[in-house]
């Protein structure tokens, strides 16, 4: 009997004045495949898709909306078996030069186990036809060259004629398929009111496509949502369910969520409907109702403000008496139950959105031990007597001090840790240049990662605890120039892969799509998205290139996968290549104060190339001119919250290190104090360790100085002379992963597992050098291929 991959259950209950739209009975629901085959990413209900995209669709029979989409998207009829063809050895390319969008760019040779994976310019895709991903892919793309725009112009760098590029630095990539770590669970962006308004003026075919991209599994194929619960910075208004002081019954709870009904929940049912209702939902509050706040008082002239969602007392926003927290518990519950009356449920919340800020949007401070009592004593056993399932996430803040909330909040004395079922982060740095952002706290992720494992072995936890980031944009305002967006698309991206490193199950987005300035906010506070309104025709989505720098990871390890162990093995012949390649020709390191510093495997780069000063001082050798006129040098001290020593402005008084090298041992000595050195640190795996100021007796506190030309020196350890001082980051970095089968739902509701598992590595590039690849599946096969400058390539391999 032939299966029919694809159908979903009857839709959720609608919005009230457009509940007639959707039929009673399971057997009367007209579906349409907007793409069907392997990848059977879209099959929906056509009234749960039409209230959210087209206003008159009302005026429309089900056939002729279907014949539409179908012609729109070239959709081929559903197949009596789904072709079970696995997707085959690919190669993945987005570069800037040629534009944005990913193309699948490939000619294979196969010698044994050895292939050959060539990049043929930046033509379409080539597809194996048949239905199998691939094609999927290839036809998303194309729709939306027609119904989306480009934010900005292709750059021009790097085109011939403009002299020839620095030749291809020789780099070997060994994948271990059996050393296995964390599974991903899923990737997403936020529903904000910014977000749905935007969604609401699209055109019919641009919301189709902009649906497509972000949530079918041809797309970037997202499985995660978040929603604000009240306002937030990105409403146009503040407001909350329950205005009416006092009300610790919650009598006047508006359980039909008003307020959103009109964009943001439209915007999320047609969200699920796409992605065949995978979608994990999770709330988060910004502000509590204005009156169960506790009051702000003004620190210079003690005057008490009026009670404002907006802002925060310090140290706590909560009003610390007990019927108030009761109450703000019993809103989570009804805030739930409201969104599930509508088809929305709630996978988990989140307990408080960046609760270390008193913003002067809609905020409301806790310290670690306050959001630990009021979970403990108030949200946990409320929650979970009404919704044993849900999800409770703690923290929900920047990755400095994710750590120390980890271990109050999971602390065995108290007993919150039994409610919480993990941790959420930003990528967020917390400081005025946001050009840090997306560049923290990655040992700080790996720390808290071990903390939750603990627990689950020690404590006997139901379920794995989670370690996921809530949220992350680039700010402020949209990308302004092409150069602009790239360095947005690259520090997303290599946010994204370091996170994934260091043991998170996934990653959620801000903003699914904002207006051209990166609002609406109604504090000013505006930011970019992936896609935004289009300038020219406000009816259009414009896609930014971190859309597609984001769709090789984020497109390609669904949830299921599991990471895999990789390093970078460098043959004798080619560490010595390396070491003879002129580091400049990596382009400009990028590197500014507040960054950490790190270990990484050496790369004869700018961001690996240091000078000694007169002074002692140790600097980053290209900076000289990227900050003011001091440059870039080591700082002298570890930073108290990331436990690593971070990059300085080398003429900031007092913070910068001046370290005297010795020869006879190798250590790198501080002068002021001789029994502390530079060091790596230990508690965390080696690629990326942070370095730290130690006792010089300590592990890894022995370097070798590797000379080159202008009095630059590469700065080995001496255990290990592949391993070199890094300001930030390697310009390459890497992601594997074993993908799971696709997973496909039929049509009494089982799930069914059609193709193969595959071996998926995504390889980011941010430097002007490209790289030739060899690439080693331990156990397996090899690829050669190279990776250009300036680009992303996502390979997949056979398992």
């Amino acid at each position: 009997m032939a299966t029919n991959y694809g159908a979903v259950a009857p839709p959720p209950p609608a919005v009230a004045e457009l509940e007639p739209l959707f039929p009673r009975s399971r057997r009367q629901l007209p579906r349409i495949a907007l793409v069907t085959g392997f990848a059977c990413f879209v099959l929906i209900s056509t009234t749960v898709l039409l209230q959210a995209i087209e206003p008159n669709a009302v005026n429309k029979t089900p056939m002729e909306f279907s014949t539409r989409v179908q012609a729109m998207l070239e959709v081929q009829p559903l197949p009596e078996e789904v072709t079970m063809a696995r997707d085959g050895p690919a190669l993945y390319q987005t570069r800037h030069k040629h534009g944005q969008l990913m193309k699948r760019v490939v000619i294979e040779e196969s010698n044994g186990h050895r292939r050959r994976l060539h990049s043929v310019g930046h033509h379409d895709e080539d597809s194996a036809g048949g239905n199998t991903l691939a094609r999927m892919r290839a036809s998303l793309l194309t729709k939306a060259r027609g119904f989306a725009a480009f934010a900005h112009p292709v750059l021009n760098v790097a085109e011939e004629g403009d002299g020839a590029p620095p030749p291809p630095v020789q780099r070997r990539l060994k994948v271990f398929p059996d050393v296995k770590h964390q599974e991903v669970l899923g990737f997403g962006g936020a529903f904000t009111e910014a977000a749905a308004l935007q969604f609401q003026q699209l055109a019919p075919e641009a919301k189709l496509v902009a649906l497509a991209l972000y949530f079918s599994k041809a797309g970037l194929g997202y499985t995660i949502g978040r929603v604000p619960m009240n306002s937030c910075d990105f409403s146009v208004k503040s407001y909350s369910f329950d205005d009416v002081e006092g009300d610790v019954e919650l009598a006047h709870f508006d359980d039909d969520v008003t307020h959103d009904q009109s964009a943001m929940l439209p915007f999320i049912l047609a969200a699920q409907a796409v992605s065949l209702n995978t979608l994990k939902i999770f709330a988060s509050p910004w502000s509590p109702p204005a009156w169960m706040k506790a009051p702000v008082v003004d620190k210079e002239t003690g005057e008490v403000k009026d009670a404002s969602m907006t802002g925060s007392a310090d140290p706590q926003g909560l009003s610390g008496d007990p019927e108030l927290q009761q109450a703000w518990a019993d809103y989570f519950v009804r805030f739930i139950g409201a969104y599930k009356n509508f088809g929305v449920n709630m996978w988990g919340v989140t307990v408080q959105n960046e609760p270390e800020f008193a913003a002067p949007w809609e905020a409301c401070k806790y310290n670690d031990t306050a959001e630990r009592d009021f979970v403990q004593h108030f949200l946990g056993p409320t929650l979970k007597h009404a919704y044993p399932d849900l999800k409770i996430i703690a923290f929900d803040h920047n990755k400095d001090n994710l750590f120390d909330w980890t271990n109050t909040i999971f602390d065995r004395d108290h007993d919150a840790s039994r409610y919480v079922d993990g941790m959420g982060f930003h990528w967020y740095a917390g400081g005025t240049d946001r050009r840090l952002d997306g560049t923290l706290g990655y040992n700080n992720l790996e720390r808290t990662s071990k903390v939750l494992k603990a627990q689950e072995s020690e404590r006997n936890f139901d379920g794995k605890k989670i370690l996921i980031g809530t949220e992350g944009c680039n700010c402020p305002g949209t990308a302004t120039t092409s150069a602009q967006a790239l360095f947005r698309a690259e520090r997303i991206a290599h946010n994204l892969i370091a996170d994934l490193n260091s043991f998170s199950n996934g990653w959620v987005d801000w903003n699914l799509i904002l207006d051209e300035f990166g609002g609406p906010n109604h504090l000013g506070n505006v930011c970019d998205s992936p896609m935004t309104i289009d300038k020219a025709d406000r009816s259009l989505v414009a896609l930014q290139p971190m859309l597609f720098y984001m769709w090789h990871i984020q497109g390609f390890f669904r949830p299921g996968s599991k990471r895999l162990e990789w390093e970078w093995s460098p043959t004798e012949e080619e560490t010595d290549t390396v070491a003879k390649v002129d580091y400049k020709s990596s382009g400009p390191s990028g590197a500014i104060p507040g960054m950490e510093a790190t270990v990484a495997t050496c790369e004869a780069s700018t961001r690996q190339a240091w000078r000694f000063t007169p002074e002692g001082y140790l600097q980053v050798a290209d900076s000289t001119s990227s900050h003011k006129d001091a440059g870039t040098c080591l700082g002298n001290a570890n930073d108290g919250k990331l436990r690593s020593v971070l990059l300085v402005a080398c003429d900031q008084e007092g913070a910068v290190g001046e370290f005297a090298y010795d020869a006879a041992d190798g250590t790198l000595k501080a002068p002021r104090n001789e029994s502390m050195c530079l060091g790596r640190i230990g508690d965390v795996q080696a690629e990326g360790a942070g370095v730290h100021v130690v006792p010089c007796d300590a592990d890894d506190a022995a370097w070798k100085l590797e000379a080159q030309p202008g009095g630059v020196h590469y700065v080995t350890l001496k255990s290990d002379a592949s391993q070199c001082l890094t300001a930030g980051w390697p310009f390459l970095s890497v992601a594997a992963f074993e993908v799971p089968p696709m997973t496909l739902t039929t049509v009494d509701g089982s799930e069914v597992e059609a193709g193969h598992a595959s071996i998926v590595v995504t390889v980011l590039n941010e430097g002007e050098r490209g790289a030739a690849l060899d690439m080693l599946i331990d156990g397996g096969e090899s690829v050669v291929s190279e990776i250009p400058p300036k680009s992303i390539q996502t390979y997949v391999l056979g398992a």
